[in-house]
């Protein structure tokens, strides 16, 4: 005798496989929200570094929102920030800082 259709223990796995595929997709579509604002603020940094280095004096930029940070851009090239970023000073960029 052939059966036709499916098992209730078939059923349950395919539940299972989709609901994890889901889990997954919303943490990771939460989580790429985040580096669009800290390349934002990356940007402005080297802005203020560019800015900076050309003009021949400190430039300082601060956030108008969110996490409040601020960053000094000095005429050597240097950037001293807050907490929240890190500078590569080799690479001559900013980037996140690892907690």
């Amino acid at each position: 005798m052939i059966r036709r259709g499916v098992t209730l223990i078939e059923l349950m796995a395919v539940l299972v496989v989709l609901g994890i595929l889901a889990g997954v997709s919303v943490l990771s579509a939460r989580l790429s929200v985040a580096p669009r604002a800290a390349n934002d603020q990356a940007a402005l940094i080297r802005r203020a570094r560019e800015s900076a280095v050309r003009v021949g004096h400190p430039v300082t930029v601060t956030s108008d929102g969110g996490v409040a940070w601020s960053a000094t851009a000095y005429p050597d090239g240097r950037v001293v920030t807050d907490a929240p970023f890190a500078t590569n000073a080799q690479a001559k960029e900013p980037g996140r800082a690892s907690r």
